[in-house]
């Protein structure tokens, strides 16, 4: 996987000074998006960018907000068929939801609005025509991400917000079209393992076993176990050195993203346990795939049963024997790394956002 390297670079002109001791500290309120397949996230930041690094104080979303609006643009490009092209409806939903999220940022004071989109826009063949309509109706630049890209934004923004070695830390990250394991090499370059079942490709090839045009709940026992075998043969693409390093004793395992931090915490996890193993998972999904919507609950009531799936055929495919779940996505590497040395960016300037 190669350096992830932005194709812009924010400009901090205008920024307000940082601390009197530090002449070289900046500080700038930034509005960063993540445009997932399945939800837009927004984070809020003032960003303070000095030579000894960036500290970023989060002004929203606040502890108990997931700061996140459900826009299904994997789900648009399945009801497209063979065109592989977003709804003229999914677009403008899009659109509505960022303004509003927009509104929500601009009583902090922000002056820079900055987002990145993923696997459904690259699979989408209307997904620049689309990204580039968002990105002038809602004046936020943005860009989508290649695959390599998304997980190495990740990986710093989990290794950030954590507040990890980086050299002993894999990063988990799925979404809703795809999802990526990532970990330091020798050279010290972020590299690991991608590929495309996210939560809700693996949702709707659980509705193909099942032959069904509904909901998927109750998933059922046998469609889980053909749904755990697809997700058992996809893991076995991940590169030998990952395998190597997620089951080292020193390695500390992070799930990034809503898939691992709200889906998965929340069936899984009580609220004093810091990590989850695959005991956990299996228990919960054994005693969750004869359940009905209703029963579930929740908007994602479809991608619960699809998420422990995923997540047990990777852990045991992989041997990964505990995870920790944390509050990280996208959005945070973009508060932090638009203006720092991870990843680093080239000298393309942002286009003035009104």
């Amino acid at each position: 996987m190669r350096q992830f390297r932005f194709l812009f670079l924010f400009l901090l002109a205008g920024c307000a000074s940082g601390p009197k001791t530090d002449p070289t500290a900046k500080t700038v309120v930034r509005a960063a998006f993540d445009i997932g397949s399945g939800a837009t996230k927004m984070k809020v930041g003032r960003v303070t960018t000095s030579a000894t690094g960036v500290v970023v104080d989060l002004l929203y979303p606040d502890p108990n907000s997931a700061g996140e609006v459900r826009v299904l643009y994997q789900d648009s490009l399945k009801k497209g068929g063979k065109d592989k092209k977003f709804s003229d409806e999914i677009i403008n939903q899009g659109i509505a939801e960022l303004k509003k999220f927009k509104a929500l940022a601009e009583p902090y004071g922000t002056t820079e609005y900055v987002g990145v989109a993923t696997s459904a826009f690259r699979e989408a063949k209307n997904g620049k025509e689309a990204l580039d309509k968002i990105a002038k109706e809602t004046g936020i630049v943005l860009r989508i991400l290649s695959q390599e890209e998304e997980a190495t934004l990740g990986f710093w923004a989990a290794v950030g917000v954590a507040g990890v070695d980086a050299a002993k830390t894999v990063v988990w990250d799925i979404g809703g079209g795809s999802q990526q394991i990532s970990m330091l090499d020798s050279n010290g370059t972020v590299s690991g393992s991608n590929n495309q079942l996210g939560s809700d490709i693996m949702k709707e090839k659980i509705r193909a076993i099942q032959k069904r045009k509904k909901s998927i709940n109750p998933v059922g026992k046998n469609a889980a176990q053909k749904a755990l075998a697809i997700t058992h043969a996809e893991a076995k693409s991940v590169s030998p050195l990952v395998k190597a390093k997620v089951t080292n004793p020193e390695t500390r395992v992070i799930g990034i993203g809503s898939v691992q931090f709200i889906s998965i915490k929340e069936q899984v996890m009580a609220p004093e346990d810091k990590y989850y193993d695959q005991g956990m998972v299996k228990k919960a999904l054994e005693a969750s795939w004869d359940l009905q919507d209703d029963k579930i609950g929740g908007r994602y009531a479809e991608n619960q049963i699809p998420n422990l799936i995923l997540v047990l055929g990777v852990m045991e495919k992989l041997g990964i024997t505990e995870v920790t779940p944390v509050k990280v996505n996208l959005a945070d590497g973009l508060l932090r790394y638009s203006a720092e040395g991870k990843p680093k960016a080239a000298a393309e300037p942002a286009p003035k956002t009104n």
